[in-house]
C-alpha cells in the first residue's frame, strides 16, 4: 500500500499535480513510519526521489529538509564514514546543484569523495563519478583550477582502467577542457575537445547528444580565442545534430541560433546574424511565450545588432519591449540556505 501511494505521488509530480502528490506522499510516509519507525531511512528514502523535481522555492526547501534529515539518520545509523552517509551527502548536493547552488554542493561532494576514498582507495575507477561531480560543482562555482585538478585525476584513473579511447572518459575530458578554456588555455582545451569528438563519433555515435555537446564546446573554445571562422562549422554541425534529435522548434535550438548570431556579428555578417536572431525568437516565443526573460535577452542582443546597422528606431522598439518584459518578470525568491554540516 505505501509503495503504491509513493508511486502515485511520483506519477502526479510528472503530471504537475504537486499538491495532490504531496498529499499522497504524506499518506505513504505515515504508513512507512508505522512499519519502520518515525524518521527511519526506509520511510524517508522514497520521498527524496521525486520531491526535488517539484518546482518552486518552497518545494525546494521541503526537499532540502527531507534530504538533510535522511543524511542525519543514515549517518547516525550506519556511521559518518559509511557508503550510506556518502550517498546522502551526494543526494543533498544534487539538490543544491539543481537549485544553482554549487558553492553549497561542493563541500558535500568533497566529504562524500573522502568517504569513498577511504573505502576504495585513491585509484579505484568507481571514484570517477565522484571526482567528476565535484569538478562540475567547482567549475560552476568559478573554481576552474580546482576543477582541472580533479578532472585530470579522474582522466588518469579512467585511462589506466579503460584505455585512452573509452567513452567513459568523456565526462572527465569535458570538465578538463572546460576548466582549461576558463583559464585561457585554449590550445590544450582545443586538443581535448577534438579528442572528445573523436571518441564520441564512435561511441555513442555521429548523431548523439555527446557529440553535439563536444562540437559546441570546441566552437566555444575557438570563439573565446577569437577564431570565429574556425568556430562556425562546429556550431553549424552541432545545430544540425540537435535539430535531428530534438526537432527544429525545441528551445535548445534557440540557444544554438543565438550563438551563431553572435558569431556572425563578430564576423561582420549582419544579415546572417539577423536571420539567426529571428529564428531564435520564433522558437522562444512559441515555447515560452512572448513575455519570457529569455525572449527579452534575445531581443536585446538583436537590438544591439540593429544599432550597429544604424536601424535605431527598430532597435529602440525591441529594447522597449525587452525592458517591459524584464520589469514585469518577478525573479524567483532568494534561496533559503540552511546550515550545512559536512562529514569530515
Amino acid at each position: 500500500m505505501p509503495l503504491t501511494l509513493n508511486n502515485l505521488a511520483g506519477a502526479l509530480v510528472s503530471l504537475g499535480s504537486y499538491e495532490e502528490a504531496e498529499s499522497q506522499y504524506q499518506r505513504a510516509l505515515q504508513i512507512w513510519e508505522k512499519i519502520f519507525g518515525p524518521g527511519s531511512s526506509e520511510a524517508l528514502l522514497p520521498g527524496t526521489t521525486w520531491r526535488p523535481c517539484m518546482p518552486g522555492q518552497q518545494q525546494y526547501v521541503a526537499a532540502e529538509t527531507c534530504q538533510r534529515r535522511a543524511v542525519e539518520i543514515w549517518t547516525e545509523r550506519y556511521g559518518a564514514e559509511s557508503p550510506q552517509a556518502a550517498l546522502g551527502l551526494e543526494n543533498l548536493a544534487g539538490l543544491y546543484g539543481r537549485q544553482g547552488r554549487p558553492t553549497d554542493a561542493g563541500p558535500l561532494l568533497a566529504s562524500a569523495l573522502a568517504i569513498r576514498e577511504k573505502e576504495l582507495g585513491t585509484e579505484d575507477p568507481k571514484l570517477i563519478p565522484d571526482l567528476v561531480n565535484l569538478a562540475d560543482a567547482y567549475a560552476h562555482a568559478g573554481r576552474a583550477p580546482a576543477a582541472a585538478i580533479l578532472s585530470r585525476r579522474a582522466l588518469a584513473i579512467g585511462e589506466k582502467s579503460f584505455g585512452p579511447e573509452n567513452s567513459q572518459l568523456l565526462p572527465a575530458l569535458h570538465f578538463l577542457a572546460l576548466a582549461l578554456r576558463e583559464q585561457g588555455q585554449f590550445t590544450e582545451s582545443e586538443v581535448l575537445s577534438k579528442r572528445i569528438i573523436a571518441i564520441a563519433e564512435k561511441t555513442p555515435g555521429p548523431e548523439s547528444p555527446s557529440l553535439a555537446h563536444a562540437l559546441d564546446e570546441l566552437a566555444d573554445t575557438y570563439s573565446d580565442d577569437g577564431r570565429y571562422t574556425a568556430a562556425e562549422p562546429y556550431y553549424q554541425r552541432s545545430v544540425a545534430i540537435w535539430k535531428h534529435l530534438l526537432g527544429e522548434t525545441h528551445p535548445a535550438i534557440a540557444a544554438e541560433w543565438n550563438k551563431l548570431a553572435m558569431l556572425y556579428e563578430r564576423l561582420g555578417r549582419m544579415s546572417d546574424a539577423e536571420s539567426c536572431y529571428r529564428q531564435s525568437l520564433t522558437i522562444l516565443e512559441a515555447n515560452d511565450g512572448p513575455d519570457h526573460p529569455d525572449v527579452a535577452s534575445t531581443l536585446l542582443n538583436y537590438a544591439g545588432l540593429l544599432r550597429k546597422t544604424r536601424r535605431k528606431s527598430e532597435a529602440r522598439r525591441l529594447e522597449e519591449r525587452a525592458n517591459a518584459i524584464l520589469a514585469n518578470h518577478k525573479p524567483p525568491e532568494g534561496n533559503v540556505s540552511l546550515p550545512i554540516n559536512t562529514v569530515r
